[in-house]
């Protein structure tokens, strides 16, 4: 008798197991993001679900695999910088399925290029105060926008980073993004930039230097936001983060942060509004 209950119990439990392992794997969505007339992959689209705080990146061979938990019955948005956004009901979605974008042609009408001068003088802000004060280390898929509203009409040069040094392989990856100001000041959405500019952060270095000059931008009148996009790396993808330092250098409330393309959240009024160190450690160069 108590053998047959034994077993039962096993049985059970065994099925239990079964169940919530194949529940679980019809969960992960994968699929593969191409260009529409060349057919190659994307690599680093963003595919996010709409409303949610819950995204991924495609890899180098334009795979994406994101956990869709809960959320079948959502819309999933797959974008790529340059390329109009793509909007696909989840629960039609089919495994190892293709999503083809399409080109933008389009340009905003408030960037201003011109022909690169070598003999331009170029001039830095840094900012060489030895500070050791950051906070938490953004997730992957967490956007930093630091605001630079000096210098219009001045070609921008280069941008430094500081963070904690990485000290193995695989390296995180960032992405830089030239974001236009809205009405409110705010940073937009809205990109002045349509390259997609990526980059691996050095191991054992605590800044990497970007040098933008090639891209022969002109800041606009009202400024603009450098923003930081931190991609994480290929091989863990949740824990792939990198600790950035904050600054009591730069005055005002000049950074903001969203995850996954959320609503934009003023850190330096929100979150750091009793501390003397109120925005993210950067420093930039222009050409006069």
């Amino acid at each position: 008798m108590q053998l047959n209950y034994f077993l039962k119990n096993i049985l059970f439990l065994y099925f239990l197991l079964l169940f919530s392992s194949s529940s679980y794997s019809q969960k992960l969505l994968s699929g593969y993001i191409l260009d529409n007339e060349t057919l190659e992959p994307l690599s680093y689209s963003t595919i996010i679900i709409e409303n949610e705080s819950r995204g991924t990146y495609s890899e180098i061979d334009g795979l994406f695999k994101l956990d869709t938990t809960s959320y079948s019955s959502k819309r999933m948005a797959v974008s790529h910088i340059g390329y109009k956004t793509k909007i696909i009901q989840l629960n039609s979605f089919k495994e190892k399925d293709t999503v083809v974008l399409v080109q933008e042609e389009h340009l905003l009408k408030e960037v201003v290029l011109k022909v690169y001068n070598q003999k331009l003088n170029e001039k830095w802000y840094k900012n060489n105060i030895k500070e050791r004060t950051f906070i938490t280390s953004p997730a992957r898929g967490t956007t930093y926008a630091v605001l630079i509203n000096k210098h219009p009409k001045k070609k921008f040069g280069s941008f430094e980073l500081y963070y904690l040094p990485q000290k193995s392989s695989p390296q995180n990856k960032i992405r830089i993004k030239f974001l236009q100001r809205d009405i409110n000041g705010n940073p937009s959405d809205n990109q002045l930039i349509r390259k997609d500019l990526i980059y691996t952060l050095p191991l054992n270095s605590e800044r990497i230097t970007i040098d933008l000059a090639y891209l022969n931008f002109i800041i606009p009148e009202k400024g603009f936001y450098i923003g930081i996009e931190f991609l994480g790396n290929k091989e863990d993808q949740v824990h792939s983060e990198t600790t950035v330092y904050y600054t009591k250098k730069i005055r005002g409330n000049k950074t903001y942060l969203t995850t996954w393309n959320k609503r934009w959240l003023h850190v330096s009024k929100n979150i750091a509004n009793r501390s003397r160190y109120k925005n993210l450690k950067f420093s930039y160069s222009i050409f006069r």
